[in-house]
């Protein structure tokens, strides 16, 4: 009977996908290799397949599919039918965080408003579904926040005016 075990030997940082390139890092015993589904992957392991002699059951386990990445594009995927209320809430985001004042002023409508927040406008991140996830779910959250920071900010510049 035979016994696997799992091993995790290096992590390598990669300039190149390229078959050729994989070749060169000297592994010859290897039982599966994790990529995510870009094509260049496909040419590098269907080259280590040629190169590598003692592959695990003919190397028909070789080439797994990343999980995370496939979950990432079918949520991305998801996200397409609502990215224009996304795009709405990342502006609105970027707006308040690309200013010191519009942080402070928003923190203030919060402690006004009694709303408290682990998760702070926080941004999220193309490559990582959950960061999005993450904005959306604070989203509503922070929606009295949003109102009241506005009204303030309206009736600031109100107040600013020159009356002849």
């Amino acid at each position: 009977m035979v016994v696997m075990h799992k091993r995790i030997i290096n992590f390598k940082s990669l300039d190149s996908h390229k078959g050729e390139d994989i070749e060169r890092w000297g592994i010859n015993n290897i039982m599966t290799i994790s990529v995510d589904n870009a094509t260049a992957n496909d040419e590098a392991i269907k080259i280590l397949m040629i190169k590598l002699p003692n592959l695990y059951d003919k190397g028909k386990q070789l080439h797994v599919r990343c999980m995370t990445h496939i979950l990432n594009l079918i949520v991305r995927d998801g996200f397409d039918q609502h990215q224009s209320s996304i795009k709405c809430v990342q502006k609105a985001i970027k707006y308040f965080r690309n200013s010191t004042q519009r942080i402070q002023r928003f923190k203030e409508c919060m402690k006004e408003l009694n709303v408290e927040s682990k998760k702070f406008l926080c941004n999220d991140s193309p490559t990582r579904w959950n960061s999005t996830y993450e904005l959306l779910k604070i989203a509503p959250e922070l929606e009295k926040v949003f109102g009241m920071f506005e009204v303030k900010s309206c009736l600031q510049n109100f107040s600013q005016l020159e009356v002849p």
